[in-house]
């Protein structure tokens, strides 16, 4: 079974290029316009891991990640975040609310799958 992936970023143009990224890499992608929708996905079917953009109406980045850890049922799952903000207060923030790593938009596809089997091996591990 492959392992599920949930995208959340309000770009329609970058949720169908990380959809067809993650498909060609044998994941099965969800995904969700905001971080309100990410909730839900999360509620409805626990991704294996989850590619969370920052800025975001709604429910931004930062506000979904700190909610992804605060529930009792998902907050082990492994979160990156995928944004353009590259300043360093930008990525200690991040880290500093639980995210497993952060990427940098423009991303290469090879990194950023990298990054997220990186991140399940962690996982399955322990």
């Amino acid at each position: 079974m492959p392992a599920r992936i949930l995208i959340v970023d309000d770009d329609e143009d970058t949720r169908a290029l990380l959809k067809l990224v993650l498909q060609s890499a044998g994941f099965e992608p969800v995904l969700a316009a905001h971080g309100g929708q990410a909730l839900a996905e999360i509620r409805r079917q626990k991704p294996d891991a989850v590619l969370c953009d920052i800025l975001m109406p709604v429910l931004d980045g930062y506000d979904t990640l700190l909610a992804i850890r605060a529930d009792a049922n998902a907050h082990d799952v492994p979160v990156l975040m995928l944004s353009a903000l590259g300043q360093e207060h930008d990525v200690q923030r991040a880290l500093g609310a639980g995210a497993n790593g952060y990427v940098l938009k423009p991303f290469a596809i090879r990194m950023l799958l990298d990054a997220i089997h990186e991140q399940l091996d962690c996982h399955m591990r322990r």
